[in-house]
């Protein structure tokens, strides 16, 4: 039903990160990083979408990208490698709850390199970081031919957990100090 409806349905997901997450301004590298304005400028129609408080609806993010996570084929959306380009930033937001469903949008796409490290990738998403790494070996875990589009993710995966406000189930482990010890 998204893919049929997706004319529709993909211009008001656009409008809505642009004037309604990412208004403000404190997202400018992110706004030209996935090509969004230029998407959103050359979308029809539009009247009535005006910027609200930078991030005022930051916190029903969550739920659009779980909802998005579900659409089978969402290659074949329009606009689609934008919304990919999205999912892709959003990989290193420090909050699990738009991580892990942007990881979830991703892996919809089926991408070679992707599909067979989701399980992987969640788990260092959703586990304590330290325990995550010591199980991932990039070098005998990932193929050669994978790594050049793995590797990316994984950088924005490990520098979201970084900035992690979360201890991952520990407490006083050191907060973000034992992150970076982790990850080096």
């Amino acid at each position: 039903v998204m893919v049929e409806n997706g004319r529709e349905f993909v211009p008001l997901v656009l409008r809505f990160v642009w004037h309604r997450v990412w208004a403000g301004g404190d997202r400018v590298v992110g706004r030209s990083e996935v090509g969004l304005g230029a998407a959103v400028a050359a979308l029809p129609g539009g009247d009535g979408w005006e910027d609200g408080p930078g991030g005022s609806d930051q916190r029903r993010l969550p739920t659009l990208l779980a909802m998005l996570a579900k659409i089978k084929g969402p290659s074949q959306l329009p606009h689609g490698a934008v919304l990919r380009r999205i999912y892709t930033f959003y990989l290193c937001h420090p909050s699990h709850a738009v991580s892990s469903p942007a990881l979830a949008c991703l892996t919809a796409y089926g991408a070679p390199h992707l599909v067979p490290h989701a399980e992987t990738l969640a788990g260092i998403l959703s586990k304590s970081l330290r325990d995550a790494l010591a199980k991932f070996n990039p070098e005998k875990a990932v193929a050669a031919e994978h790594r050049a589009g793995l590797m990316p993710l994984l950088a924005r995966i490990l520098f979201g957990r970084l900035l992690s406000t979360a201890s991952g189930g520990r407490k006083n482990n050191g907060g973000i100090a034992a992150r970076r010890t982790a990850v080096t």
